[in-house]
């Protein structure tokens, strides 16, 4: 069979290629140097550790190890020598990596290719040969003689999907390969790809990826470069694609830092967000170039962001009062800059505040600050009971989330009679200086209390309750009787509470013990009488029960002399 082979004529010398056997060697008159190779061939050479095909692919194309045979024809007076020649290739144009890369050795006559390390494809052979003069004493010298051969590989194919040449890439950047079999071929079997260290027998590849669709997620993190990706498509034979090569703009983006001084505000802009920022191009852009850009990369847009929506931008060249203002240096490659922010409008709660930078890459670094916006706080003390008519007064401090003291805020003294739902505005007063104030009240019955800011956050102090007791008086009709006298005891109970337990109790041996029991009227009046059958003196009180609407309360104690 004929091989897809060329005769080429190099240094003056004929390379002669067929796929028939080595033919007779031509004669060459010529002068020294000019002998000629001739007959030489190409064969596909059975391999049965590689597998490799033993015949050309349909396409004429050939796969596995490969035998150039060839016949050379010395010039007259030299001879050849075996082993002294060598095979190198160079690829067609455009691959990467494969020029004059010797293959090795030339015997007398061939030479052995694998063409598992050639790039699918033509490709172009030189063959040189070395002839030594027969007569060493005549002073010729030695002199290499040769020609090129092509041939067609078929090996499996690979090709960059994403991203596009040239693509300007930052952080973490996933390419992905197409690969395919060659024609005839076996499948696929993974794709290497290589990065900084590119393809060669002896690189290792960077990742290896046996899944369609292929590809390899590289992160550029700390410098900034145009890196060449390459990718090598490999078949379940052991045949290799030619290498492929993706060039790109790679970098992290800008980095940026922010901090604030103030994680902590009060509500309603009392106190301004102050956020801080530095910003850099990552290390390799920032070398100086011509006028007028001065820098390679340089930063173009500075902006912050509360909770997502902008509220400051900054762009090169701006007017003064900008970390990006126009200066007769040229552009910037870092910078630092402050801004205080209006929290005027910011709800009570957490809030992000970022701070985004782009360079003229198109790049960008964010960096972002957390700040809460906290609740006013209103606290209030009152005396727990009271007697009924007393007047109740209520302590309350008002400040800001941070603890600052709110001066002339209006506040509520609110109060909610026992057994209500309903909270009812008793008073109003207006906190001093230091965020103090005192409201007065006088309730009726057991109530709670609270004080409640009317601005701001509206923040309501935790509800006092304040137990009511009604004044129980207690009078005896007599002091002093004689045994078996009646005595009327009269009581009176301020609450008026229609059917409301009183109890009458004498204190013997140590404690009060319950003698009678009676409801009060509509007026508080109660009745008690009782003859005492005991000499001695007795001391008598009127207790009241406690109820919902009041506590429990005592008479002073009266003293009766029994003889």
């Amino acid at each position: 069979m004929r091989s897809s082979l060329r005769a080429a004529t190099a240094l003056g010398v004929v390379l002669l290629f067929s796929a028939s056997a080595a033919g007779p060697a031509l004669a060459d008159d010529g002068p020294s140097g000019t002998g000629v190779v001739g007959d030489p061939s190409v064969a596909e050479q059975a391999d049965s550790v590689t597998g490799a095909q033993e015949a050309q692919d349909a396409s004429g194309a050939y796969r596995g190890d490969v035998l150039v045979r060839f016949t050379a024809v010395a010039d007259a007076g030299f001879h050849f020598e075996a082993g002294t020649g060598k095979a190198a290739y160079t690829t067609r144009a455009g691959s990467d990596n494969y020029s004059s890369v010797t293959v090795g050795s030339v015997g007398t006559g061939y030479f052995k290719l694998d063409t598992r390390n050639l790039p699918d494809g033509l490709n172009t052979l030189n063959v040189t040969v070395t002839e030594t003069p027969d007569d060493t004493g005549s002073g010729a010298a030695a002199q290499t003689i040769g020609g090129t051969v092509s041939l067609t590989v078929a090996n499996p194919s690979a090709a960059f999907t994403s991203p596009q040449p040239n693509a300007l890439v930052w952080g973490a950047t996933t390419y992905t390969v197409d690969a395919r079999s060659a024609t005839g071929g076996s499948a696929i079997d993974h794709v290497d790809f290589y990065e900084t260290a590119l393809f060669s027998k002896s690189n290792k590849p960077r990742a290896t990826d046996d899944t369609a669709p292929y590809s390899y997620t590289s992160t550029y993190s700390a410098m900034a470069y145009h890196p060449v990706i390459q990718a090598v498509a490999v078949d379940k034979d052991g045949y290799r694609s030619a290498p492929v090569s993706l060039r790109l703009t790679a970098t992290p983006g800008p980095t940026v830092a922010a901090t604030t001084g103030t994680p902590e505000l009060a509500y309603g802009g009392a106190d301004s967000m102050d956020i801080e920022w530095t910003a850099a191009l990552p290390y390799g852009w920032n070398r100086t170039v011509s006028d007028p850009r001065y820098y390679e990369v340089w930063l173009t847009k500075e902006e912050v962001a509360v909770d997502g929506t902008t509220v400051r931008s900054y762009a090169d060249g701006d007017t003064p009062f900008s970390p990006l203002q126009v200066r007769s240096e040229g552009h910037y490659a870092d910078t630092s800059w402050g801004d205080a922010l209006d929290t005027s409008a910011w709800p009570v709660g957490k809030h992000t505040v970022t701070v985004t930078v782009t360079d003229s890459t198109g790049a960008v670094g964010t960096s972002s600050v957390q700040a809460v916006v906290t609740a006013d706080k209103l606290t209030a003390t009152a005396p727990g009971a009271v007697v009924l008519g007393q007047s109740v007064k209520v302590s309350g401090l008002l400040t800001a989330g941070t603890g600052n003291p709110l001066a002339s805020r209006t506040v509520s003294l609110q109060a909610r009679p026992a057994g209500s739902t309903t909270w009812k505005t008793v008073t109003t007063g207006t906190t001093d200086g230091n965020g103090l104030i005192a409201l007065t009240t006088r309730p009726a019955r057991n109530e709670s209390l609270r004080l409640v800011a009317v601005a701001g956050t509206k923040p309501v102090s935790a509800a006092l309750k304040v137990s009511v007791s009604p004044k129980v008086t207690l009078k005896a009709s007599a002091t002093s009787v004689r045994r078996g006298t009646t005595v009327t005891f009269n009581g009176t109970v301020s609450s008026r509470e229609t059917g409301a337990t009183v109890k009458l109790q004498v204190y013997r041996s140590g404690t009060w013990t319950t003698i009678a029991a009676k409801p009060q009227s509509a007026t508080g009046q109660v009745t008690f009488t009782l003859g005492e059958k005991t000499k001695g003196t007795f001391t008598y009180r009127l207790l009241t029960a406690a109820t919902a609407a009041f506590a429990a309360a005592h008479s002073s104690s009266v003293k009766i002399t029994v003889s």
